[in-house]
């Protein structure tokens, strides 16, 4: 089935490699649903993306999924030491606008602690320790060198703070138990 053949709610991924010349590099992107793991890259794992090229997926990248499913994952990895710093966008409305997805798992700021947000500031991944890019997934990161990505709707629920509010208005005189 072709994207345009789908049905239903989809999610449509956008890799774009940066534009100067330190970010082309190799890139795997693998797609979570729940229930499957498979691949979605279509180039080998020793291809090098150029300057501000898009990362060709499968399936033209459309996805059968909601937005807010939180088993819809995107798991990038470098195969190499080449790496790879962009964007990495997805939409919900057949690219009227375009989102960036967050890192839930496996990522790191620029000085090694662990983070976690918008691919907006650049990722960058790489089979060894060294990358551009504000969000880094790299060989020593927290999961190895996979990070997951989700879209906004699953991250905001999945750090959102929770608050438990107990209200009492009635003060109750119970007996002692015998």
């Amino acid at each position: 089935m072709t994207p345009t053949e789908l049905t239903g709610p989809r999610t449509c991924l956008r890799l774009t490699t940066g534009s100067d010349g330190n970010k082309p590099g190799t890139l795997n992107v693998q797609i979570s649903t729940g229930y499957d793991i498979f691949n979605a890259t279509t180039q080998p794992d020793d291809y090098v993306y150029d300057n501000d090229e898009e990362v060709p997926l499968k399936d033209g990248g459309c996805y059968s999924t909601t937005p807010d499913n939180p088993d819809f994952k995107v798991l990038v990895s470098n195969p190499t030491t080449d790496s790879w710093v962009g964007k990495i966008e997805y939409t919900i409305d057949n690219g009227l606008t375009w989102n960036y997805m967050y890192c839930n798992d496996g990522c790191t700021g620029r000085s090694g602690d662990t983070k976690l947000g918008s691919t907006e500031e650049t990722m960058g991944v790489s089979g060894n320790d060294v990358s551009g890019g504000d969000i880094r997934c790299l060989d020593s990161s927290p999961n190895g060198k996979q990070c997951e990505l989700v879209t906004m709707e699953v991250f905001d629920t999945l750090t959102r703070e929770v608050r438990t509010v107990v209200i009492v208005d009635r003060v109750y005189d119970v007996p002692p138990l015998d």
